[in-house]
């Protein structure tokens, strides 16, 4: 048998091993050609670096999901034990865990209760009157909520997992990164609440009552609906609201320092000289209106648009 230094190699003829590394090679070759014939756009990312990122956001997701999905080590306390600890002064319920129970209706009379960490999964609240309570960091999963009454309730770190908000009072409460998914919004009372740092990743805000001057800055406002909602003076700094909808939109005086507005959407959307966007950004070209002294708005419909205190002089109004 002839060693390996004596192997004749005849012209024209590859073994099998050098066949694969040069089809590696060819290989390698192919996708530098291919990633040197592409050509960048400002601000657009190519669809490799798209699928990168979502997948990454999804790991993310499915991790901070298991997180949220652990069961409590804590015993339920059924709603009579809770009640019954209530009635008896104790107003500290930190970490309890109130899952599955039923407190619909149930007024506690401004007591300023403390169920931070709190485990509501399940839980019936709705029509129950919390205003003043502090849930920071407690978790509400599948739990109905709906004509609750949270004014001024401290909702910090909560996590709201296909909870039902429908016409929830949640005014002037602190929401700042409290998480929200598949969460019904329809017709709850949001004014004057604080986002700043809040996940809405894809949630519907669009029916929802909100304030001007709303907080969203540093928000996680990626595909979410905003359409129609008057949000005058709000404040997106450094909020992301990518692929985001704000169809429709007053935005006069709002701010989007620094904000990632990648495929927004801000058709018939109204701005003034004063609306701050990121430099560069170009929002004629999403069919946003500009109203200001001496503005065409002659195909644009205000009706029902909050202008006040705004001047138009010399803006052509006339259809």
């Amino acid at each position: 048998m002839k060693s390996l230094d004596e192997v004749e190699y005849l012209p024209g003829v590859i073994d099998e091993s050098e066949m694969e590394f040069r089809d590696f090679s060819m290989v390698v070759d192919e996708d530098e050609d291919e990633e040197e014939g592409v050509e960048y756009l400002p601000g657009v990312v190519d669809e490799n670096e798209m699928e990168f990122r979502d997948f990454s956001m999804m790991v993310d997701e499915d991790e901070e999901e298991e997180k949220e999905e652990e069961e409590s080590l804590e015993p339920v306390v059924s709603a009579e034990a809770f009640l019954r600890r209530y009635s008896e002064g104790e107003r500290d319920f930190t970490g309890i865990n109130l899952s599955g129970v039923d407190l619909s209706g149930k007024s506690f009379n401004n007591s300023k209760l403390n169920l931070s960490n709190a485990n509501f999964n399940g839980v019936n609240l709705s029509g129950a009157d919390l205003r003043d309570f502090n849930f920071t960091g407690a978790t509400l999963k599948s739990a109905n909520l709906s004509e609750i009454k949270l004014y001024s309730a401290n909702l910090s770190h909560t996590k709201f997992i296909n909870t039902n908000l429908n016409k929830a009072q949640i005014n002037s409460v602190k929401l700042e990164k409290a998480k929200f998914r598949n969460v019904n919004l329809s017709e709850a009372n949001l004014e004057s609440a604080n986002f700043t740092e809040a996940n809405l990743r894809g949630v519907n805000l669009s029916n929802s009552q909100l304030s001007n001057n709303v907080n969203f800055s540093n928000a996680n406002l990626t595909k979410a609906n905003l359409s129609r909602l008057n949000l005058r003076n709000a404040n997106f700094t450094n909020a992301d609201l990518s692929q985001a909808n704000l169809s429709k939109v007053n935005l006069l005086n709002a701010k989007f320092e620094r904000a990632n507005l990648q495929m927004v959407k801000m058709n018939q959307a109204l701005c003034s000289e004063a609306t701050v966007f990121p430099k560069s950004f170009n929002y004629t070209k999403l069919g946003v209106y500009l109203i200001a002294p001496g503005a065409s708005l002659s195909e644009v419909n205000l009706a029902g648009s909050d202008l006040s205190n705004v001047h138009l002089r010399g803006a052509n109004l006339e259809g």
